[in-house]
């Protein structure tokens, strides 16, 4: 134990460390308040400034110090804020490098409006685009990832697909194939099967239970002569194709008759293109022949506006050089008559072949022609073929 004195209260004291100087907690406190009263003491003494609003000398403990007072404080900051205020409104106008958006309100060093346009900009800085190959079908195409080997998603499931999964309709007892993507959810061949028999929602169900218990039918009491709707029905020629015949624009003579040719004289030709003529423009000519055929290609049912698309689908699904297609695949813009309109081909055979279906007896019409000429500079543009099949075509060509 070392014998002290301490500084503070002059009394004398045990402690154990050698270097000790006060006796108590109060002491100690008592010490510290009076160094610390001190420093502050000896700092006014040293530093003496300048305010910069009344521009009187002061003392300081701090060096920098630019005001004198509270009051003096308050009116340099409204001046230094208004000024900031113009030379940030004064400042041309930024942008975001990312988004392109204005951030002239923002700090001047921000060069993004957010940070996740920061983080996009970012990525797309590390990590820049390269060219590949794609492993499937041998195309050229740029991507972000090292790890790409595809270009498309259809390539992914052409070189991963699996098998087709055989499957039995539990309606009609008919096996069938599905897409191996599409086992788990798909269990009859067609909508038919699906919505026909016990398997109908409403199937058994009568008397007051069936939601339409006590409801007509909207053509009870109702005529073709007294109702227009009934009067309409069958009639799909559009105005326009009535109006075309009715000009002369679109005929069926001579040899734009399907029926030219086949052991029948001229005038009978032109006989059954007059009659046929007066039909479309009356509206009395019967329905085109439509409906949905199940491709066991693609799995799936298709719709079909004609008996020739029918047959191209039937084909289509029994020719082994035939990878997939599809149906009505895209519409492209074409102009006619100084308006904008959108022709829809029929078919697109295995990514590459462009098909329209078409009778012989249309092809000379100019609406027609119009639409070929937009798909052909479409195709031109994307690597794609454009054909146009008729009755010869389909008679005497191998699809």
């Amino acid at each position: 134990m070392y014998q002290k004195t301490c500084v503070v209260c002059q009394e004398e004291f045990q402690s154990k460390a050698h270097n000790a100087r006060v006796c108590s907690k109060p002491c100690r406190k008592t010490l510290d308040y009076e160094q610390k009263a001190r420093g502050i003491a000896n700092n006014h003494k040293g530093h003496i400034n300048k305010c910069i609003v009344c521009e009187k000398e002061f003392k300081a403990r701090i060096p920098h110090k630019k005001t004198c007072s509270t009051e003096c404080r308050k009116v340099h900051s409204k001046k230094y804020h208004s000024d900031l205020y113009e030379q940030t409104h004064d400042m041309p106008e930024r942008i975001c490098l990312h988004c392109q958006v204005d951030i002239s309100h923002l700090h001047k060093r921000a060069r993004y409006c957010c940070e996740p346009c920061r983080r996009k900009a970012e990525r797309l800085r590390l990590c820049p685009l390269i060219k590949k190959i794609c492993v499937h079908c041998e195309k050229e195409f740029e991507t972000r990832s090292k790890e790409a080997r595809f270009c498309s998603h259809s390539c992914v499931n052409h070189n991963t697909k699996h098998e087709p999964v055989k499957k039995l309709c539990p309606n009609c007892k008919i096996e069938f194939e599905v897409d191996y993507q599409s086992r788990d959810r798909k269990f009859f061949c067609s909508r038919s099967c699906a919505t026909s028999g016990e398997f109908n929602a409403m199937f058994g169900v009568r008397g007051k239970k069936n939601p339409m218990y006590g409801q007509k039918p909207w053509t009870f009491g109702k005529t073709a002569a007294t109702d227009p709707a009934l009067a309409a029905l069958g009639k799909k020629i559009s105005k326009t194709l009535k109006q075309y015949f009715a000009d002369g624009i679109m005929s069926n003579a001579g040899e734009k008759n399907p029926m030219y040719g086949r052991n029948h004289t001229i005038e009978s030709c032109n006989q059954m293109s007059e009659t046929r003529s007066a039909k479309i423009i009356a509206g009395d000519y019967p329905n085109w022949c439509k409906g949905k055929y199940f491709s066991s290609k693609l799995s799936k049912e298709i719709h079909y506006r004609s008996s020739w698309e029918l047959k191209v689908y039937k084909i289509l699904d029994k020719d082994n050089l035939v990878v997939t297609y599809k149906t009505e695949p895209l519409a492209i813009p074409y102009q006619f008559e100084g308006k904008t309109k959108h022709y829809i081909p029929d078919l697109l055979i295995n990514e590459s072949h462009l098909i329209e279906i078409k009778p012989r007896a249309f092809l000379e019409y100019p609406i027609n022609q119009a639409k070929f000429a937009a798909a052909q500079q479409y195709c031109n543009q994307n690597n794609l073929t454009f054909e146009v099949w008729t009755e010869q075509e389909l008679e005497t060509k191998s699809i």
